[in-house]
């Protein structure tokens, strides 16, 4: 008896994109086997350590700029980071161009992110601009984390979609379940099938209820439907 393989992937769809991360830039960058050509260089997270003491005694400084956006950078970030005005990395560019950063060209300039992708093309961008000593946190915060825990230069929480990175620098108080449902805004929704302006004895009788609250239970058709979802919006 012969069986018939069943395709993993019947609608399997393969497309070419420009950039894996969308900075706007797919002419400047150049991509070979190993990744985006002339970023920044790689620091494990004890070599970015060992950077900060040897610049340390040296009287220079270290600067962290993060390549994450303001919202990310508020739960945190690395003790005095830069973090720029973006909300999206297409604002990077932008930013970048603006001037402010000038005066950092000639600095040791450290970029990271989540997992180590943005920071990847935005220490090349940074690198196109002239500034002259850039490097990058190899595998971002996610392997910082794993690594220092909340011993290192991280100020803040971190949470992310493993399990790995739920390591907190400084310990926050989560509101309880009860105060965020409380400051939730409800909303209701219910179905009402609109009933046709003529029918007759038959179809009155195979009509559906008036009133259907539960969507998973609505037979009636989609062109038929008025949604309600403001509370004391639908009748009665």
């Amino acid at each position: 008896m012969v069986r018939r393989r069943r395709r993993r992937f019947p609608r399997l769809s393969v497309k070419v994109r420009d950039e894996v991360v969308s900075f706007g830039a797919p002419g400047e960058l150049k991509v070979d086997a190993g990744g985006v050509v002339g970023g920044g260089k790689h620091l494990k997270p004890a070599e970015l350590h060992q950077l900060v003491e040897l610049r340390k005694e040296s009287g220079e400084e270290v600067v962290f700029f993060d390549g994450r956006n303001g919202f990310e950078a508020q739960i945190g970030k690395f003790k005095d980071a830069i973090v720029p005005d973006v909300a999206t990395t297409h604002d990077f560019i932008k930013e970048l161009d603006s001037g402010k950063y000038d005066a950092l060209k000639d600095k040791p300039v450290v970029t990271y992110c989540t997992g180590g992708i943005r920071c990847e093309v935005l220490s090349s961008l940074m690198v196109n601009r002239g500034f002259k000593e850039v490097y990058q946190l190899d595998g971002g915060i996610v392997r910082y984390g794993e690594t220092f825990k909340d011993q290192g230069l991280w100020e803040g929480s971190s949470t992310c979609s493993t399990s790995a990175c739920t390591w907190n620098s400084v310990k926050t108080r989560r509101p309880s379940a009860n105060a965020s449902a409380a400051r939730r805004p409800r909303a209701s929704l219910r179905i009402v099938p609109t009933r046709p302006a003529a029918h007759s004895r038959s179809t009155a009788r195979t009509a559906p209820p008036a009133r259907i609250r539960s969507v998973a239970r609505t037979a009636a058709r989609p062109d038929t439907l008025r949604s309600c979802v403001r509370p004391g919006s639908c009748p009665g």
